[in-house]
């Protein structure tokens, strides 16, 4: 959706565009179907919804209400619900974790190792350096309203993009990179820039354009450890 979405302003940079996402029926409806398999999971996740207001309130994106309702799950599952996320950036610390845990869980360096990574400073040192790399990409991209890349700073990209292919009649086709979605580049960028000092994120938040990282740097620290274990 975001990089087709980003193609279409190319096309038409006058358009406006709204994007309409889910009502409270769409919601009730959606979280059925995913705990469907299990009426007791859906029933605590209803409590855990209602206590947490900010929780009900993100699922209106349905991107939002799909992370949620699989996160929530996954601490259900390993009997920590009442640590689910409480906060924008905590689902989304939720969701790079899995993503990581996924990677190198098919790595073959690391695939027989036990690696919880209660914290992200327990990444072995090279994916930690991947990750801001990546992070330091994101950022660069959110700054720049770049959004699709023609090429990546590196070949291992720990699933967080996604390759397009677009096909052009005269050119023929051609490959470029997004990150999985918009509000995940915006996350990395978030983790990224909250390496500055105060001063200088207070300057560089001002612009307009970046109001959306507002929402990870100031609903929960994004901060994670300059020193990983080796």
């Amino acid at each position: 959706a975001t990089v087709g979405l980003s193609q279409l302003l190319r096309c038409e940079p006058d358009q406006r565009i709204q994007v309409i996402g889910f009502s409270e029926n769409d919601i009730e409806a959606f979280v059925n179907s995913a705990f469907s398999h299990n009426p007791q999971l859906c029933d605590n996740f209803q409590t855990y919804i209602k206590s947490y207001p900010f929780a009900y309130s993100i699922m209106y994106i349905p991107l939002h209400c799909r992370i949620i309702t699989e996160v929530y799950e996954t601490y259900w599952k390993e009997g920590k619900s009442e640590f689910a996320p409480k906060t924008l950036t905590q689902l989304y610390k939720s969701l790079l974790r899995s993503l990581l845990m996924r990677y190198l869980g098919d790595h073959p360096d690391f695939k027989y190792k036990r690696i919880s990574l209660r914290k992200f400073e327990e990444l072995p040192a090279n994916i930690y350096s991947t990750l801001m790399t990546f992070a330091k990409l994101a950022a660069k991209g959110i700054e720049e309203r770049q959004y699709v890349f023609n090429e990546l700073p590196l070949s291992e990209h720990l699933g967080l993009m996604i390759q397009v292919e677009d096909v052009y009649v005269d050119v023929g086709s051609c490959v470029s990179y997004s990150f999985l979605h918009l509000t995940l580049q915006e996350f990395l960028a978030a983790i990224y820039w909250s390496q500055r000092s105060a001063n200088d994120l207070t300057t560089l938040l001002k612009q307009t354009h970046l109001f959306p990282i507002h929402d990870f740097i100031y609903m929960g620290s994004v901060e994670i450890s300059s020193r990983p274990s080796e």
